[in-house]
């Protein structure tokens, strides 16, 4: 990352001359891509189920044999955390960068110090869990077999159980609000656990006039009312408007096989699922575009620092990461004021101001990384042309910058 800063540098006082610098810069990037996802360096080969980040750059990964990788430098580096344990772990919540929890085949486990160690924590149920999350510091909820659902009020040192009807493995639990909660079970059924009042009591519903024979993994409410359920065997994507009165299918165009649904923002949401499949969706959900990870394993889990930094972790230790290229508005120019030509690129890229302007642009391009690779002037000419021929394939972004910046949609170099 070090080196990024210094090109950075570099760059500003050199950007007259883009042939040199693109030269340079191609000697750098060495990342494995595939369009706008990069692969990290695990140093595992365990199936990883869960991911989170309490800040910007220190993030938890869950998985296999009572794997948990911390990264402090988001995500370029992992290190492997000693559990103590060797059973699955499948879901990993932090409440800051010291105090976290983990849950699996043994149990539910805590940390104060950043991972570096961890306890088993004393719960009042012999069986598996599957799923956490905390509502806020002092309220959390564990999901597990047959049903299981445990709470805490007081920061996870003591757990009551939850009566629930449900009867399988709940797999996925998520609160919108601090009142109002949403569960799914694994096991081929339709049905949903919904809850009014901060998780006391829990009504199971059928998912119904839809009926499939499919396990749902994964629930994701983007507010009270809207939310997505999804599943695998046989495909199951499902959405509703009314908190669960009425379900339709997302999309009769797209078969996926689902383990997760995540917002980063209520317009723009990621679904993963077998095979290494990921669905991309820039209006709240109406609509979905299948992106290329360039895995066929299958991707388990979801989770953004941001509305532009996304983390995918999924079997054989793949952590794939990307930064969004959507969802930022425009603050100076439109859209009709600036020409960028051709998309995709090839080798020359030219970009054109379609308006006057009376002072130097500077046109900034990014990895998927979101390191700037290229800095640019515009000058009074209101054109520039780019050479772009040895860039690597891949989407990239890029930013017309006065003193507001903006950020503008993908850019594909496809040689």
């Amino acid at each position: 990352m070090k080196i990024f800063f210094a090109i950075k540098t570099i760059l500003t006082f050199i950007a007259c001359n883009p042939k040199q610098i693109i030269l340079f810069l191609s000697l750098l990037i060495s990342s494995v891509t595939f369009g706008q996802w990069v692969s990290l360096t695990s140093g595992t080969n365990n199936n990883l189920y869960d991911i989170d980040f309490p800040t910007s750059n220190i993030g938890f990964v869950a998985g296999a044999n009572g794997m948990i990788l911390k990264t402090t430098d988001a995500g370029q580096i992992w290190v492997a955390m000693n559990t103590g344990t060797n059973t699955d772990f499948y879901g990993i919540v932090f409440l800051d960068a010291d105090t976290g929890f983990v849950v699996g085949d043994a149990g539910l486990f805590k940390t104060i110090n950043g991972g570096t160690s961890w306890t088993t924590v004393a719960i009042p149920t012999s069986q598996n869990l599957r799923d956490i999350t905390f509502v806020n510091n002092q309220v959390g909820f564990c999901t597990g077999g047959n049903g299981t659902i445990i709470k805490t009020i007081d920061g996870g040192d003591t757990w009551a159980v939850k009566t629930t009807t449900a009867t399988r493995t709940i797999s996925s639990i998520q609160f919108p609000s601090a009142n109002i909660g949403y569960a799914v079970q694994t096991g081929y059924n339709w049905e949903f656990l919904k809850t009014n009042d901060g998780g006391d009591n829990w009504t199971k519903t059928s998912i119904g006039p839809i009926s499939n024979l499919s396990s749902l993994e994964a629930v994701h409410f983007t507010d009270t009312s809207k939310g997505f359920v999804g599943g695998w065997y046989l495909s199951a994507f499902v959405t509703t408007q009314d908190g669960g009165n009425t379900w339709s299918n997302v999309s009769t165009s797209i078969s996926p096989q689902v383990y997760d649904i995540y917002f980063p923002s209520p317009a723009e949401g990621y679904m993963v699922g077998w095979y290494g499949e990921i669905y991309h969706s820039i209006d709240s959900g109406t609509t979905w575009t299948a992106q290329q990870s360039g895995y066929t394993n299958s991707l388990r889990s979801i989770y953004s620092t941001d509305s532009s930094i996304i983390y995918i972790v999924g079997e054989q230790g793949l952590i794939l990461k990307s930064s969004s290229i959507t969802n930022i508005s425009p603050k100076k120019y439109q859209e009709k004021q600036v020409k960028l030509f051709p998309n995709p690129c090839h080798d020359l890229l030219i970009v054109e101001l379609t308006t006057p302007i009376d002072a130097t642009v500077c046109l900034s391009i990014y990895n998927a990384l979101g390191e700037e690779l290229l800095v640019h002037p515009v000058s009074k000419t209101n054109k520039i042309e780019v050479d772009l021929s040895l860039f690597a394939k891949g989407i990239y972004t890029y930013s017309l910058n006065t003193k507001e910046k903006l950020i503008k949609t993908g850019m594909i170099v496809k040689h």
